[in-house]
């Protein structure tokens, strides 16, 4: 690559001047002289330089006598131009003992590699340049975890050197984090599944396995972030799938992960309120059952004007649910629309329009009981709570007790015998009925008398009397009591009349139309109560 060489040669004429040409590749010819030395050797300096590529030289020396010797040499070759040279590109690996590869188009001559590592220990290698242009060496010692640097050159005949030095190489053996999120249950057959890791850039290799055993391989990139998420495209068998997934970093550590709590749930749960009817309790419990255990259930309460209130409960271990409304509903019909939703998000509900705030008690009545001859009296009253049933208790005076019941008709009221034989002497009777709602409505009547015996009754005795319009009299015990009487004459003509039992017992009644000349006859009775 000297563009001026010194040509050198040998003749045993010493001190003989030669004489030089030297023709470059350009046709431009330099004479030159150089004298043979003592020692028989002689050289001389190309003064001008020389064009690039091959020159040849034309020399000759001439003895005394006159006699000439020539030479000539044709291979020179100004060749100022370093060879192609590379190293092939260095990235992260995991193999401690590499291989460092290049290309030159050197062929055939030697490189050398210096290889220096994190920790600063340099390994000194060499390679030679195949007939295809490539050269390789593997580091034979490990390199420290970490990044190295690879210096190489090459020299070509003409002694032009060529290098190149490469500072990309990573020794990571190191695995990169790698995480599937958690996977649960799910109504959404095409799920995305989501993960993340410390390899930006990176490529996630997944295989979705469902209930089935139908596999779908997916892939995902990891954002700049650190997450990764991928949809599963087509949709998973009912049931349990599992997820594994794997990322490899640049150096060729792979990490992995596998995920098996993932379900394909699409069936809504059981879910049930309780019936709700009629109720005095104006803060009721709602109740009802599920079959998702541990669930919370969303209650709306709606009542009659309209406010709402928002509860939630806990879906209880034997299947059941309940809570209590917080604040008064007001009178009238209330609603309950509640909801439930699954781990995998499937949910059901259920309305219950049935619910009726009642704080009303029903209307009732015992219809008033006077004295009777009847031990076995019938008991009547009304009542506006139709078909409800009404209770009773008897007492009779000798505090004998007889419970009955009775249905309230259609028409509003009820009735009920007495079955058996009450003691003579005041009774009572206590009664009460409830409505749908548990509202009670009570009554008592303590009118009612046990009364067998008859009251005492006289006619006074009647004599024969000029008067045809005569006064009938009496006595009785039966104060206030009505006499009845038939007053009949000779003639056969008969007079009904009435007469009232003063307070001292006695009675009378004027026969108001002349009876017959003759015989008369007076009958007469008093009804006691």
């Amino acid at each position: 690559n000297d563009t001026t060489p010194t040509i050198t040669g040998s003749s045993d004429e010493i001190s003989a001047t030669v004489m030089l040409t030297v023709t470059d590749a350009a046709g431009n010819e330099q004479n030159l002289t150089a004298t043979v030395q003592a020692d028989g050797t002689w050289s001389v300096d190309v003064p001008t330089e020389l064009a690039e590529g091959s020159f040849t030289v034309d020399a000759s020396v001439t003895d005394a006598a006159g006699n000439t010797a020539s030479d000539s040499e044709t291979g020179g070759v100004i060749d100022t131009q370093a060879p192609t040279f590379d190293i092939d590109p260095i990235n992260a690996t995991n193999d401690t003992t590499p291989t460092i590869t290049g290309s030159s188009d050197e062929i055939g001559a030697t490189v050398t590699v210096l290889v220096t590592d994190a920790a600063g220990n340099e390994q000194n290698l060499s390679a030679t340049v195949q007939a295809d242009g490539t050269w390789s060496v593997d580091v034979p010692t490990d390199l420290a975890e970490g990044a190295f640097t690879v210096d190489a050159s090459v020299t070509d005949a003409a002694g032009n050197t060529a290098s190149d030095t490469e500072t990309g190489g990573v020794i990571d053996t190191q695995a990169p984090t790698f995480d599937i999120d958690p996977i649960n249950a799910t109504n959404d057959t095409t799920p995305t599944i989501t993960g993340s890791s410390d390899e930006i850039g990176a490529t996630v290799t997944l295989t979705v396995t469902d209930a089935a055993g139908n596999e779908q391989n997916l892939t995902a990139t990891v954002q700049a972030d650190g997450t990764w998420s991928v949809d599963v495209p087509t949709e998973l068998a009912e049931g349990s799938f599992t997820v594994d997934a794997s990322v490899t970093d640049a150096a060729g550590n792979t990490a992995s992960d596998s995920e098996t709590g993932g379900v394909i749930d699409t069936q809504a749960p059981t879910f049930d309120i309780d019936p709700i009817n009629a109720t005095n309790d104006t803060t009721p419990t709602i109740t009802g059952s599920s079959d998702e255990i541990g669930a919370t259930v969303t209650v709306l309460v709606t009542d009659a004007a309209g406010n709402e209130q928002n509860l939630s409960a806990t879906v209880q271990a034997d299947g059941t649910w309940s809570v209590d409304v917080p604040t008064d509903l007001a009178e009238g019909a209330f609603t309950v629309d509640a909801s439930v939703t699954d781990a995998a998000g499937n949910t059901a509900s259920d309305t219950e329009t049935g619910g009726v705030i009642d704080t009303q008690a029903p209307t009732f009545d015992i219809d008033p009981i006077t004295a009777t001859n009847d031990t076995t009296p019938t008991i009547t009253g009304s009542s506006d709570e139709i078909s409800a049933t009404v209770m009773l208790t008897v007492t009779d005076a000798a505090g004998n007790e007889q419970n009955l019941s009775a249905t309230v008709q259609a028409d509003g009221t009820w009735s009920v015998d007495v079955p058996t034989d009450l003691a003579e002497g005041a009774f009572t009777v206590d009664a009460s009925v409830t409505d749908a709602a548990g509202n009670t409505a009570s009554d008592t009547e303590t009118g009612g008398v046990i009364d067998t015996q008859a009251p005492t009754f006289d006619i006074d005795p009647i004599t024969a009397t000029n008067d045809t319009t005569p006064t009938i009299t009496g006595s009785s015990d039966e104060i206030g009591a009505t006499v009845t009487l038939t007053v009949t004459d000779a003639d056969g003509t008969e007079q009904n009349l009435t007469a009232t039992v003063q307070a001292d017992g006695t009675w009378s009644v004027d026969v108001p139309a002349d009876l017959a000349e003759g015989a008369f006859t007076v009958d007469a009775s008093v009804t006691d109560a």
